[in-house]
């Protein structure tokens, strides 16, 4: 290694600076993510009109593509720069999701087949490359600052990702709504492909107040080549209880998603502008969630403020049993207590943090963060399943009778998460 190289590594930079250059990585990357996925990715594959089995393939490729970046840890040892993996992987995917907007230019409408499976293909690679980089980013700055700072710094992170999410989306969806309706389909293509490359550009925008940054030598090099992941997984009694907790939750988080959504439109018709309402309701609750949420994991309360988070998420949906059609205003009630969802994210990633090796903690935090999405994922699909089978034989007089039965479910499997961190020890103190 040079001098000059060596001179990087060794640099130390203050929390405050780290932090700054995160935030505005953040602030970056979520603003172009959001007018990449969601509503007008949705909208973008929607106007292909596609079959409806490609379509569900589409929308649950993210999260089972995301399970799959498992792998980042290999690369990591093998290439030991956590920051590199984390640069390369997130310009691979992005590049790729930038060849999305080229499946307008096939020529034969007669058939959507090959846009579509050229639109998987895209956006398989697309979430398996930003996986590994998500979780070589997450591994490399919980050694970029220490642990004691953690709880402030990931609750601003998270803050910057929230208060974008309130003002950019939003604003997009409502520009949609007023601006795309009086063009033609094939003008609304090329709109939603500019879209697109600019969320894309904006998202690898986020690279560059990283780069100051330095690279922090991993510390666990001699563990990871001489023991087994699976070893190290399997003594981690800790670690077991709080990956049952949270994948507990994400289970009936995704069996009871559909019917919150059927639920809300087809009975209670919110309205979209409603909807965007309740959205930013939520996520502006998040934000001082988070900030608690900091305060609570910076004291080794990360444990606690997971479990209150918990309960304060699946208290909300009681909300959804006195909601009506005349009054579907009761469910601010409902969006205002999935504000917790600030600190069961902020509380519950760290402390999967706290319970891994520091710097070898990449498997981990994907089994905790994206295996728990591909669990919600396939409870998505049975959750829908079943409301369908419900729905068939409807007594007319209760319409809104399956969708409450299948809601009491998901409340009953939400309340109980927490249970299991009663076999979670709160780690004490900087390690």
């Amino acid at each position: 290694m040079n001098s000059n190289a060596a001179t990087e590594n060794e640099r130390t930079y203050s929390v405050a600076t780290v932090t700054r250059a995160v935030v505005l990585s953040q602030a970056l990357f979520t603003a172009g993510n959001s007018l990449t996925t969601g509503g007008f990715f949705n909208y973008f594959v929607n106007d292909l009109h596609p079959g409806a089995f490609l379509f569900a393939l589409v929308q649950i490729a993210p999260e089972n593509s995301e399970a799959m970046s498992f792998f980042s840890r290999w690369l990591i040892v093998r290439f030991y720069n956590r920051k590199l993996v984390w640069i390369y992987g997130l310009l691979l995917a992005r590049v790729v999701a930038l060849l999305i907007p080229l499946a307008i230019l096939y020529p034969h409408k007669s058939w959507t087949g090959v846009p579509m499976i050229y639109i998987l293909t895209c956006t398989v690679v697309w979430y398996v490359c930003q996986g590994a980089a998500y979780l070589s980013l997450i591994s490399w700055l919980s050694d970029l600052v220490p642990e004691q700072n953690w709880g402030k710094f990931f609750a601003q992170r998270r803050m910057a990702h929230l208060a974008i999410l309130i003002i950019v989306p939003i604003s997009a969806g409502m520009l949609r709504k007023h601006y795309l309706n009086g063009f033609s389909s094939s003008a609304e293509h090329w709109i939603y492909a500019i879209i697109f490359i600019v969320g894309g550009l904006l998202a690898i925008a986020s690279i560059i107040p990283m780069l100051r940054l330095p690279h922090v030598s991993w510390r666990q090099q001699a563990t990871a080549r001489n023991v087994s992941l699976f070893k190290i997984l399997a003594e981690n009694h800790n670690l077991h209880f709080l990956l049952a907790s949270r994948w507990w939750l994400a289970f009936f988080q995704g069996f009871s998603q559909i019917v919150l959504l059927q639920f809300s439109m087809n009975v209670l018709k919110v309205p979209l502008e409603t909807y965007y309402i309740f959205s930013a309701l939520m996520y502006l609750t998040q934000i001082l969630f988070s900030w608690q949420a900091g305060r609570l994991s910076d004291r080794s309360q990360d444990r606690n403020g997971l479990a209150f988070g918990m309960v304060l998420v699946s208290l909300g949906m009681l909300f959804l049993f006195f909601a009506t059609t005349d009054n579907h205003w009761i469910l601010a009630g409902t969006y205002l207590m999935w504000g917790a969802f600030g600190m069961v994210n902020l509380c519950g990633e760290n402390l999967c943090l706290k319970l891994t090796p520091p710097g070898d903690n990449s498997a981990q935090f994907s089994l905790y963060h994206q295996t728990s999405g591909l669990i919600a994922g396939g409870a998505g699909l049975l959750g829908g399943w079943w409301l369908d089978r419900l729905l068939t034989s409807v007594n007319p007089e209760a319409p809104q009778m399956p969708f409450y039965v299948l809601i009491s479910i998901g409340f009953l499997g939400r309340i109980t998460a927490p249970l299991w961190l009663i076999g979670v020890k709160q780690p004490q103190g900087d390690r």
